[in-house]
């Protein structure tokens, strides 16, 4: 994805495609943890079995993916603007996709207890769409990028005044406003993604059984 950026950069010479590269990925990733009880299957029986409290089970959910997709978002967003742009632009994006995966994250720690949605099951094609899970999985993708688009104005906001005035004073607004927010949104989507796990677990275990 990094390679097809800078090629499309290359090509057309909007630079915009290098700066969004890593926010893009970000919002891809923290989306896909909105499906992640899905996706358990049958192993989403040794949650309910052991008891695992709400906030542990989402807290741990973040966790995992928090591990893997915070530094996959800051070399995405770094390595093409270190080659194309500054040190400065690149510490900023960075901070700003970490900000929007953090968001995202939280968005998803509420969705994915509330509103699940088929997916393929272990041993299907990945490609395989089960019956049902289209609509749903459109209902859960255009909910949360609503929300997610409003909770996201501020950081627009101050990327286009960045963008503008280029001043160095409101990259680093910009970059540790994003990260703060992004820190207090996945540490609130936490607390009530765990209120929703434990009040519908009984309808969220039969969902995920039914698959």
């Amino acid at each position: 994805m990094v390679a097809l950026g800078v090629f499309m950069h290359l090509q057309t010479g909007a630079q915009w495609m290098l700066f969004a590269l890593g926010p893009f990925v970000a919002w891809v990733l923290g989306y896909s943890a909105s499906a992640d009880i899905a996706y358990d299957h049958s192993a989403f029986s040794l949650h309910v079995t052991t008891g695992l409290d709400g906030r542990a089970d989402r807290a741990g959910r973040v966790a995992a993916a928090s591990i893997f997709g915070v530094p996959l978002c800051i070399v995405v967003a770094v390595l093409p603007l270190l080659v194309v742009g500054t040190a400065e632009q690149a510490a900023v994006v960075a901070a700003l996709s970490v900000g929007v995966l953090l968001t995202m994250l939280g968005l998803a720690a509420v969705f994915s207890a509330g509103m699940i949605y088929p997916v393929p099951r272990p041993g299907d094609p990945p490609t395989q769409v089960p019956q049902g899970a289209m609509g749903r999985s459109m209902l859960v993708m255009l909910l949360s990028s609503l929300i997610a688009s409003v909770l996201l104005v501020p950081e627009i906001v101050l990327a286009v005044v960045w963008s503008v005035t280029g001043l160095t004073v409101w990259a680093w607004v910009l970059g540790a406003f994003a990260v703060l927010k992004g820190v207090g949104l996945l540490l609130a989507g936490v607390a009530v993604g765990a209120r929703v796990y434990e009040r519908t677990l009984p309808e969220v275990y039969q969902r995920v059984a039914a698959q």
